[in-house]
């Protein structure tokens, strides 16, 4: 049996129910599910004004409690709290583990969004990065992934 417990459902979401889950959940996996159109758009932004940033600025704040858990019990993070630069947020996260003396792998998964959007969208204007005359700052599309099957799962 693999068991997975959700620390997060929203980007804003309370700290408290994670750390509780990795406490006594016996987990394998927590999930912090912090993306929404609307946060990408927000990261986008910080990314703009500075290009090291762009993941979720609660990042470190669920990170510095969540790193020793994770690595006493045994667990795995997923997350996608990178937002619109999930190197950077990788990065991040190693830095935290670093500076905690807590050694882990970071895996980060990245996509070809604005590639993908800017094939969806009809009427963008590449060179200009705008739609209609409006400036885009973010656009989101879903991109189809694999489902995984058990055989691939830890056990």
């Amino acid at each position: 049996m693999v068991r997975i417990g959700c620390g997060a459902g929203f980007g804003g979401d309370r700290l408290e129910p994670a750390v509780r889950l990795l406490e006594d959940g016996n987990l394998d996996y927590l999930v912090l599910e912090c993306l929404a159109e609307r946060t990408i758009g927000l990261g986008q932004k910080r990314r703009m004004h500075d290009p090291s940033t762009g993941y979720d600025p609660l990042l470190e704040r669920r990170m510095r409690p969540l790193l020793p858990l994770l690595k006493e019990k045994g667990a795995r993070l997923i997350t996608n709290m990178g937002s619109a630069n999930p190197i950077a947020a990788g990065q991040k996260i190693v830095q935290l583990a670093e500076e905690m003396g807590t050694e882990i792998c970071v895996a980060v998964v990245t996509g070809q969004g604005a590639t993908v959007v800017r094939g969806l969208i009809a009427g963008i204007e590449a060179d200009r990065g705008t739609i209609a005359g409006a400036k885009v700052v973010a656009a989101v599309a879903g991109v189809p992934s694999t489902v995984l099957r058990r055989s691939s799962w830890r056990s």
